[in-house]
């Protein structure tokens, strides 16, 4: 996860729905991208003193989500890897259902459609997901993203 301005209660709704998962054998990696975030730092700080399963680095400079990501990427040790937004929430079953399908078919990429949060907490349903094959995943990853980065 990347931090850049979110405000506060939207980031630990956020960082709580991945530490609350019914999967929780996991290492959470969180780049704060903006360093004279004094709030954040001190708030990703307390979180990464309360909870073992937190890697918590501050950039010295903001370099921009991708350039957090991938240095957060290369810190990780772990044979999968799963997106999570700092303005999003997970389903508590988000990354069991994700191991469970990794496993069972064999993959090495899932995703799914999401639902829709206002401003406020309200919950309204996302699109329906279509069905990819792998060869539509190749072709339409040449124009697009085709997945919803925390799914």
């Amino acid at each position: 996860m990347s931090v850049f301005n979110e405000k506060p209660e939207w980031l630990a709704d956020s960082i709580e729905s991945i530490l609350n998962q019914t999967w929780s054998n996991l290492h959470f990696y969180i780049a704060l991208d903006n360093p004279d975030n004094e709030e954040l730092d001190a708030m990703l700080s307390g979180f990464e003193k309360t909870d073992e399963r937190i890697c918590y680095m501050r950039n010295e400079k903001n370099i921009g989500l991708v350039g957090s990501l991938n240095k957060l990427i290369a810190r990780a040790d772990e044979t999968f890897i799963a997106r999570m937004d700092a303005d999003d929430v997970s389903r508590p079953d988000r990354l069991q259902k994700e191991m469970d399908d990794l496993a069972k078919y064999d993959l090495d990429f899932v995703m799914s459609g999401s639902n829709l949060m206002s401003e406020n907490g309200d919950l309204h349903p996302g699109k329906a997901f279509p069905r990819f094959s792998p060869d539509d995943i190749c072709e339409l990853q040449k124009a697009t993203n085709v997945s919803i980065h925390p799914t």
